[in-house]
């Protein structure tokens, strides 16, 4: 009888300590799919900041070229105010075609992608 109760308490054991790395194995998992997105999150918004001071310097130089076209300050950046407004009127109306579902779908992918490394 000692040796079944003692199976017992090792298949008890055994299967605790199974759970107990489950559980480890599944916050690993969290845990580095988390730094994974976070991380490409950190080089998205480097890239993005790098991409509006490539865009506003473009823009300035933009309008002295257009003033000097127009002979006007006011006119040529005005026109680069006007070409800004249309770019974000054409992002704006689309904003969950172009920007959320393309932003949602890849954080998600990037979570159940198991095949990464």
């Amino acid at each position: 009888m000692d040796s079944l109760q003692d199976n017992v308490e090792d298949l008890f054991a055994h299967v605790n300590r199974y759970l107990e790395t489950q559980k480890r194995l599944f916050q690993l998992k969290i845990a580095e799919k988390s730094a994974s997105v976070v991380s490409e999150g950190v080089v998205y918004l480097v890239l993005g900041l790098f991409g509006v001071f490539t865009v506003g310097f473009l823009a300035v130089g933009l309008g002295f070229y257009f003033s000097s076209i127009f002979e006007s300050h006011a006119m040529g950046f005005g026109l680069v105010g006007a070409i800004f407004l249309l770019v974000f009127l054409i992002f704006y109306t689309n904003k969950k075609h172009l920007v959320r579902d393309k932003i949602s779908n890849q954080i998600i992918s990037k979570y159940f992608d198991d095949n990464e490394k």
